[in-house]
């Protein structure tokens, strides 16, 4: 049991740091002063590298899991955003919970309240 968890760990973290590798890739696309079109096909081209980098862990280390497969064929730029937002907030979400006494009750009062405010005063009180 604990080796299949071990597995499935491994897999999230190397799919974080490829779909973090290629947010990144594409972010430096956007923010260039290439054309749209060449920027066009420097998106194409990193995605079909990223394609073919998560077709190698399936066919490696990932021993045949396929359990990704869905949203890397749908892979798009909503999809890394919100890859992006779930990331940049796990830790502050952990904080959270700690400061909760790692109490889910406690926890989960907590994030209510905090969903319940204005957006702006949300990530404040999720950044303290």
């Amino acid at each position: 049991m604990r080796t299949e968890y071990e597995r499935l760990e491994s897999r999230r973290e190397d799919f974080r740091n490829l779909t973090l590798k290629t947010r990144r890739t594409l972010e430096a696309i956007y923010r260039s002063s290439r054309s749209d079109a060449d920027k066009r096909a420097a998106k194409a081209d990193a995605l079909a590298a990223m394609r073919a980098e998560y077709a190698g862990l399936k066919a490696g280390p990932w021993e045949g899991f396929a359990g990704y497969d869905a949203w890397f064929e749908r892979a798009n730029n909503a999809a890394f955003g919100v890859l992006g937002a779930y990331y940049e907030q796990v830790p502050q979400f952990e904080a959270l919970f700690h400061a909760q006494g790692d109490d889910f009750d406690r926890f989960y009062a907590e994030v209510r309240r905090i969903a319940e405010l204005p957006r702006a005063e949300r990530h404040e009180a999720l950044a303290r």
